[in-house]
């Protein structure tokens, strides 16, 4: 199966496109056509592109090393457990012996029909390790960041990020108070290593206080018999984050200095909750500026004003 657009990953064994942050078992992929299609196609694990050229695409090992490229025929020459075999727009994923001690996720990089490096990322197991797997594992807190330029930025732009391990995050569903959907952009980066884990961000663009969950789930959970397979239970895995938004600050109050014409001291009452202020002035051309911060309810001006 070739693409008309973008990349995809194609698992031949079940003849199906699979989703990004997949996870498969050993038996699912091969270095020979295990299934017996009509087509004949080799059950390997296909990284594909409508970039239809030749010697395009390069697969991972989780440890970040490459996995070996090889130039003979599918078969007993071939390096094992695992190598990469390039055609015309597209590079498998080979598996010539058993998994075990290189179970992880696995990376294909391969360029889009516009010439752009994409990524697509695997978690492949022994048969073993996915029937055992009892599902992805979520940082239980979410760290923040705030990506605005301005702290006045209407609504304001942040992240919210965690580690999952324990199996790739093929589904992220971000909410505001167990309701409100919050997920308007994600990105999933591996953190190389023999712990396979991901880096998830998701980029909110909201001013609402209250509690974020985030909830991470993949393939395994949904395999099996309601996620049980001989016995054991796979569950999804949950992150949260509580955050407070501050009133803006009222009986505002500006008091010439003695020191200048320009020279103002500003004062405000107290916010519940607020451990600071920072303070702004907006210019004609509705730029704001910012003055600076303090622990107090007041401020001194004495720069960047001017007399009119």
């Amino acid at each position: 199966m070739l693409l008309m657009l973008g990349v995809q990953l194609y698992l031949a064994s079940k003849e199906m496109m699979i989703p990004d942050y997949s996870m498969i078992y050993a038996s699912q992929f091969y270095d020979f056509d295990q299934n017996n299609d009509d087509n004949d196609i080799n059950d390997a694990l296909w990284c594909q592109s409508a970039n239809n050229v030749t010697n395009i695409g390069v697969w991972y090992y989780p440890n970040g090393t490459e996995v070996p490229l090889f130039d003979g025929d599918f078969g007993p020459l071939a390096p094992r457990p695992l190598y990469s075999k390039r055609f015309s727009g597209q590079i498998a994923l080979a598996r010539s012996a058993g998994l075990s001690g290189y179970e992880g996720l696995y990376k294909c990089i391969i360029p889009d029909e516009n010439g752009v490096n994409q990524t697509l990322v695997v978690g492949a197991y022994t048969d073993t390790g996915y029937n055992n797997n009892d599902g992805p594992d979520a940082d239980p807190t979410m760290q923040f960041s705030l990506l605005s330029t301005s702290r006045l930025a209407t609504p304001p732009v942040f992240s919210l990020s965690f580690n999952v391990s324990d199996g790739p995050p093929t589904t992220v569903s971000c909410f505001l108070n167990s309701s409100i959907y919050v997920a308007k952009d994600l990105s999933r980066m591996i953190v190389n290593g023999s712990g396979s884990v991901t880096r998830v961000r998701v980029t909110v663009r909201l001013r609402e206080a209250g509690n974020y969950q985030c909830t991470v789930i993949n393939d395994r959970v949904t395999d099996g018999t309601n996620g049980v397979i001989n016995g054991v239970q796979a569950l999804n895995s949950a992150t949260f984050l509580s955050l407070s938004v501050s009133n803006t600050p009222t009986g505002l109050t500006a008091t010439r200095l003695n020191t200048g014409l320009a020279h103002v001291r500003l004062s405000w009452s107290t916010v519940s909750g607020a451990t600071g202020y920072e303070v702004y002035y907006q210019l004609f051309s509705n730029t704001s500026v910012n003055v600076g911060s303090t622990a107090s309810t007041a401020i001194s001006i004495i720069s960047g004003l001017s007399q009119r």
